[in-house]
């Protein structure tokens, strides 16, 4: 049994739901709504990257610490593991809306397929469909990386790894905004690999420490984390702004940590209620997805083989009743909703089922008959 099944924590689910739902709300809804100069889809990113960071992390050392002399078995399988759960959908996607002909997605194309469109968003701006998409370009880098660091370096060195990366994000976001570099760092690797980081380092503490030894830790950490948060909010500089997805990551912290052990009273129940895990398990398809509707739907009335448009007016409705914020709310739910349970249904869990044949541990002893 893999680590992955055998130390499964439903509330983990919970928190990607709130996460993805946090990220639709930013993209979809007209309504700003911030927290402490964060908005909802930094959040949610933000939190994806710790859960990532922490996940990713703990089953890397579980097998490093299981299978001492199977770092290169554990590298293949990891990549392999990686590769069912991400590749398919991530690349259907980007053919289909390559297909379509939807600009400038097509003109970024090879940006996108290559995972370096956070590079491109950096040099050139957002205001592209499939914008969004540059979240799993950073994780991918990161993935690239960090099971090298995880299996092949010292515990010393895993741990200096994990602190470098956090120090040098907040550096690296200090050095772009004052100077004026680029565009957001945050759409880099360097620029957001405190969170991944503190994620990380999580995963190494909780092996580390005993439960009660861990909470009183993250007490005081959350005590300081949550003065910190309230500095940054009062003040627009850019030094302490540097701090601010930091700040956050040390909360998500907090949240992970109490959610992987179990959070008790409402907020568990909710975390680890069926609709929440359910929204979870179909989060990364409900983030592919959620940024092209809009596309879709232009691309349905303007230059599908029967033009949308021409169905309207011939129907005899207002040619700007698409117009409509809510009817916009309502497709982009239709549309996400429907294309990513189908695709958890018919695609992704079938395919997720293969990793069984890709064990981080070789088999040992005789086979059982």
């Amino acid at each position: 049994m893999s680590s992955e099944v055998k130390n499964y924590m439903p509330q983990l689910d919970g928190l990607r739901a709130l996460a993805v739902l946090a990220v639709v709300w930013e993209h979809w809804f007209p309504w700003d709504f911030s927290v402490l100069g964060a908005g909802l889809g930094e959040l949610g990113v933000l939190l994806f990257f710790v859960l990532s960071g922490f996940l990713i992390t703990g089953i890397l050392l579980d097998a490093r610490r299981d299978g001492a002399d199977q770092k290169g078995h554990v590298i293949k399988q990891f990549y392999m593991r990686r590769f069912l759960r991400i590749f398919p959908l991530y690349y259907g996607t980007l053919f289909v809306i390559a297909l379509l002909g939807i600009p400038p997605f097509r003109e970024t194309f090879w940006w996108h397929f290559t995972y370096l469109q956070n590079y491109y968003q950096f040099g050139n701006g957002r205001n592209m469909w499939g914008a969004h998409l540059w979240s799993l370009a950073i994780e991918e880098q990161f993935y690239l990386i960090w099971p090298f660091v995880v299996l092949f370096f010292t515990e010393r060195g895993i741990v200096i790894a994990t602190l470098v990366s956090i120090v040098a994000a907040v550096l690296i976001r200090f050095f772009c905004w004052t100077h004026q570099v680029g565009g957001d760092p945050n759409l880099l690797l360097p620029g957001s690999a405190d969170t991944l980081g503190l994620g990380a380092g999580l995963a190494i503490v909780s092996r580390n420490l005993q439960q009660e030894q861990l909470s009183k830790v993250l007490k005081i950490g959350i005590g300081c984390t949550i003065f910190s948060l309230l500095v940054i909010g009062l003040t627009d500089a850019k030094w302490i702004q540097s701090f601010r997805p930091t700040a956050f990551g040390c909360l998500f912290v907090w949240v992970v940590w109490h959610a992987s052990v179990g959070i008790k009273g409402f907020a568990g129940a909710f975390l680890q209620s069926r609709p929440s895990v359910y929204v979870g398990r179909i989060s990364y398809g409900v983030y592919v997805i959620h940024g092209f509707p809009q596309a879709v739907l232009i691309w349905l009335l303007y230059s599908a083989p029967i033009p949308g448009y021409l169905i309207i007016t011939k129907l005899g409705l207002p040619a700007n009743i698409l117009d409509s914020d809510l009817l916009k709310l309502l497709w982009n739910f239709a549309f996400t909703g429907t294309l990513a349970v189908l695709s958890w249904r018919f695609f992704e869990q079938p395919i997720n089922r293969l990793k069984k044949h890709f064990p981080y541990l070789k088999p040992t002893g005789p086979p059982s008959l």
